[in-house]
């Protein structure tokens, strides 16, 4: 649900990214006027201290947290699956409506305490608010915070995998109901047909995205509970070569001419960190042929390392969240393969292929 996101900043290391849905509702209140913008200007510094109430959480949990993404009623805390229990997950997934409430309940506080007017009555629209971010999302509807919680108490009863399941049926009951009553709600309004038009539109497209975040997590699910028993070694290649960071690509070039080893990784050492030439870099360079006295340290990529007995479900999820596509496998601080994304989830695929259970999406 991350996926078309864009960066906007980060805070105390922790990227804030903004979904395509966010700035769709930024475009659609820019045709309703300055005060419903700026509605959505103060909405989205809810959400944001919303999501950070997660991050904080876990943080405070040992939990450690990639990223957060906004969307217009929430976000979605970015967060390291492999160190979650049920425990924490449940007080991580509460931890962000109740914050909401909170601030809900102080805003309508200073609502009741300055004078009448105004400003008073921006303060009772930002109770208002705040006790629908956090009363919405305390919904039992995963991928909402009420759903992840509710997983995350079916979990004392039941497997992970099982819990999921009955959170996402129940989800899809919810999104029924809400998809009939919210349009008859917008049908039945005293607003303009363009309106009800736009309306319905958004009411659709957010509804879809609800709908497509659980199916997720399901699949998500179905997909951990096949790959619990396999690690990374199980996917990597051992097709590589490891060559002195000081070899040039001409020297490079002749050495695997003659050994006819043209789809190896080529693998160096730079200050200390494995990096990789890969066979498109090498390629790109010797077409080239202004460039074959570069040495191989100059010429590569750093590469991150994993362990070769890590989760290949837990690493998969890490790479395709933080963008890595290669990976040196090391076992007892020895390099023994790389870890391609592609190859991996294809290896993955043929696993839960052949294997007993049966997947479906």
């Amino acid at each position: 649900m991350a996926d078309a996101a864009v960066g906007i900043g980060s805070i105390n290391g922790i990227k804030i990214e903004l979904h395509w849905t966010f700035i769709l509702l930024l475009i659609f209140v820019s045709f309703l006027g300055l005060y419903d913008a700026l509605l959505i200007v103060v909405l989205f510094l809810f959400v944001l201290l919303h999501e950070l109430a997660h991050s904080f959480t876990s943080k405070r949990l040992g939990v450690k947290v990639k990223r957060i993404v906004l969307y217009p009623f929430g976000g979605g805390s970015m967060i390291d699956n492999e160190a979650l229990s049920a425990k924490k997950e449940l007080m991580i997934s509460l931890a962000g409506p109740l914050a909401s409430i909170g601030l809900g309940i102080l805003t309508l506080i200073i609502s009741l305490i300055i004078p009448k007017g105004s400003i008073s009555t921006d303060f009772y629209l930002l109770f208002e608010l705040n006790m629908l971010l956090g009363i919405f999302n305390l919904l039992p509807w995963i991928p909402l915070d009420g759903g992840r919680a509710l997983r995350a108490y079916l979990q004392r009863k039941m497997g992970f995998l099982e819990a999921t399941e009955k959170a996402v049926k129940l989800g899809r009951i919810i999104t029924v109901a809400y998809l009939a009553i919210s349009t008859a709600y917008i049908i039945l309004s005293e607003s303009s047909i363009a309106d009800i038009e736009l309306l319905i539109i958004f009411n659709f497209a957010f509804t879809l995205l609800i709908y497509g975040g659980a199916e997720s997590e399901l699949l998500s699910a179905k997909i951990k509970e096949q790959m619990h028993n396999i690690n990374v070694s199980y996917a990597m290649t051992r097709r590589f070569n490891i060559i002195p960071p000081s070899v040039k690509i001409e020297r490079l070039r002749k050495m695997f001419y003659k050994k006819n080893i043209y789809n190896h990784i080529i693998i160096t050492k730079k200050n200390g960190q494995y990096a990789m030439l890969s066979n498109r870099m090498l390629r790109s360079i010797i077409l080239k042929g202004n460039e074959l006295g570069t040495s191989i340290a100059q010429a590569s990529v750093k590469l991150a390392t994993i362990s070769s007995d890590r989760s290949l479900f837990y690493t998969l999820q890490d790479m395709e969240s933080e963008g890595i596509d290669t990976m040196c496998v090391v076992k007892k601080g020895r390099l023994v393969g790389i870890l391609q994304r592609q190859h991996a989830e294809f290896a993955a695929t043929m696993y839960m292929r052949h294997s007993k259970k049966d997947i479906k999406a």
